[in-house]
């Protein structure tokens, strides 16, 4: 048998480590902070994602339980049955895995806790943010407020170098604004739009030239200054790096405006509407290597002329007419796109005496439409871009009709009261569709020369005062006049052979008690070619001669008015791509 005192040095001890145990246990559980007042347990060390089972703290117990169970049972080196406080070490030790619970209820609160405060925390500091972002927003506002008024002073000055200065200090704050990361989107555009109403007011109001508020020169350069920082946020080349504000889809209303300054637009791209309506410019306007979304110049007068285009600097321009007034108009190397299938030029008659003949020129251009006559069913159209005809957005058409290309009619239904001097028109190397002509007095001078035209001239002559034809053209009226200065030349153009409809028509529209009037028109060394190879000419001095047949015109009776084109190629009518035709037959007046 084991001795009494030793079964009770045994209870002791086992006492002892029972003790020591659930101090070790109620320190893993609950320790206090140092401060007192602090009643909230330290956060323990998060437990691993694989500990996180509900079976984890039972698998602990039992574990614990199977060595400690032995233990007991062999405490003092002989086997025996365990004594009550054997046991209860064993159940104390094995209850490590209540701890092992609180683990992970405490790592459960952590987390939630954790989530909660952070949730809190990102609630306070967006409610921060954005109280900041309105007291900013409103600092920001303010001073542009402030910092517009103060330009608003300046530009009312009588000082031209203080309003010179103001636009300075305008198209910088445009800038700024525009760089704002406190103003929202329609903001900024509200800014922008109110900053180019005021430049574009600005340059009317320097084209009242008041002799109190600077010289006539001085006007010109604060209208240079305006025009030049407009130029700068229009183009689209300059406002993708960033540091320009970015006008270039607004409206431009520089209408009603004298002008004292010229206006250059060079190398410039923009989506930007440009309006000049009604005003009046002194110098020149220059439009170069440069792709313009639309001008408009309706009812402009151009005193010093207008240039669009170089030979080596090409120009895109959308234009609803060509100007009205100006004395020299010269459209060189540029593409004109107008939104209908026709571009309707209207002859120029008011003309002072003093003055020079009016002219206007197309030098090497192409004439294109937005509108697109094919049927829905065109692979133009089904094949579109955002809804745009496949051809116009290739610049490039493979329809049956050629979509791209628009139409020219000149026309003078304006009846005059005594007959005066026309305009010059030349039209030189440029591509053309269909050219029409159509007119009540010839004192217009029209001249098409070396041009490539897909479906033909049609020219018509009207009579609409009833008057007798020498009465209406005085200076042209007598036959022995047409070789020296013909009004009419159409000379070294290419027609594209058609049979169904005739390259050149003539017929007269006049009273049937009237004669039919003389044309002073001359056809000279025009030639035609085949359907298929119209594309492969692009001028006589560059396409081979097995495309080209030269079209010959006889008028032997000039006083009758008709004119007889035949295939001058050979005698031989199977060589020929056409067969002859006789044009201007008179029909009465409706």
């Amino acid at each position: 048998m084991v001795p009494a005192n030793a079964d009770h040095a045994t209870g002791n001890k086992s006492q002892k480590n029972t003790s020591t145990l659930r101090a070790l246990f109620e320190r893993l559980k609950f320790r206090k902070h140092h401060n007192e007042d602090d009643r909230e347990p330290t956060r323990l060390t998060r437990m691993p994602n694989y500990l996180m089972h509900w079976w984890t703290p039972v698998a602990v117990a039992i574990v614990l339980l199977a060595i400690c169970t032995p233990i007991a049972f062999w405490w003092g080196g002989h086997f025996h049955w365990p004594s009550a406080d054997g046991i209860s070490v064993c159940i104390t030790i094995a209850g490590a895995a209540l701890a092992v619970s609180t683990w992970q209820q405490r790592n459960d609160e952590n987390a939630f806790k954790e989530q909660e405060q952070a949730q809190a925390q990102r609630e306070l500091e967006a409610d921060r943010q954005e109280r900041e972002q309105i007291r900013l927003k409103q600092i920001e506002r303010d001073e542009y407020w402030k910092r517009r008024e103060q330009i608003y002073q300046l530009l009312g000055s009588e000082n031209p170098g203080l309003r010179l200065g103001a636009i300075e200090l305008l198209a910088e704050l445009a800038d700024s604004a525009a760089h704002s990361t406190l103003l929202n989107e329609t903001e900024q555009q509200q800014l922008q739009r109110h900053i180019i109403d005021t430049l574009c007011l600005q340059v009317r109001h320097e084209g009242l030239n008041k002799i109190n508020e600077g010289r006539q020169d001085e006007h010109a350069e604060i209208q240079r200054a305006i025009l030049d920082a407009i130029k700068v946020r229009i183009n689209c080349n300059n406002t993708k790096s960033g540091h320009a504000a970015n006008w270039s889809t607004n409206r431009i209303r520089l209408t009603d405006t004298h002008f004292f300054t010229p206006i250059t637009i060079d190398d410039i791209t923009t989506h930007s509407t440009i309006d000049l309506s009604n005003s009046d410019l002194q110098e020149i306007l220059q439009i170069k290597n440069s792709k313009m979304k639309h001008v408009i110049w309706k009812g402009a007068i151009f005193n010093s002329g207008v240039e669009i285009g170089e030979m080596n600097k090409p120009v895109t321009i959308e234009i609803d007419e060509i100007p009205q007034n100006s004395t020299e108009t010269t459209f060189r190397n540029t593409t004109l796109i107008t939104s209908n299938q026709t571009l309707t030029i209207k002859t120029n008659y008011d003309v002072r005496n003093d003055a020079p003949y009016p002219s206007t020129q197309f030098i090497e251009c192409s004439f294109l439409s937005k509108d697109c006559p094919c049927p829905s069913e065109c692979d133009c159209h089904t094949s579109n871009i955002e809804g745009e005809c496949k051809c116009r957005h290739a610049n490039l058409c493979t329809c049956s009709k050629n979509c791209t290309e628009s139409h020219i009619e000149l026309i003078d239904h304006i009846p005059l009261l005594k007959p005066t001097r026309g305009a010059l028109y030349i039209i030189n190397n440029c591509h053309l569709n269909t050219i029409k002509i159509d007119l009540n007095n010839i004192e217009v001078s029209i001249k098409l020369i070396g041009n490539r035209i897909r479906n033909g001239l049609h020219m018509q002559f009207h009579n609409t005062r009833r008057a007798d034809p020498q009465s209406r053209y005085p200076y042209i009226y007598h036959a022995d006049r047409a070789p020296i200065s013909p009004n009419i030349v159409i000379q070294g153009n290419i027609f594209r052979a058609n049979e169904r409809r005739l390259p050149i028509s003539i017929s007269y529209n006049i009273a049937p008690t009237l004669s039919v009037p003389f044309i002073p028109a001359l056809f000279d060394k025009n030639y035609i070619t085949k359907a298929d190879t119209f594309e492969k000419t692009h001028n006589i001095a560059t396409s081979s001669r097995d495309y080209l047949h030269i079209l010959h015109c006889e008028h032997n009776q000039p006083n009758i008015g008709q004119f007889h084109f035949r295939d001058a190629f050979s005698n031989e009518p199977k060589d020929h791509w056409i067969t002859s035709w006789t044009t201007g037959d008179s029909t009465s007046e409706s």
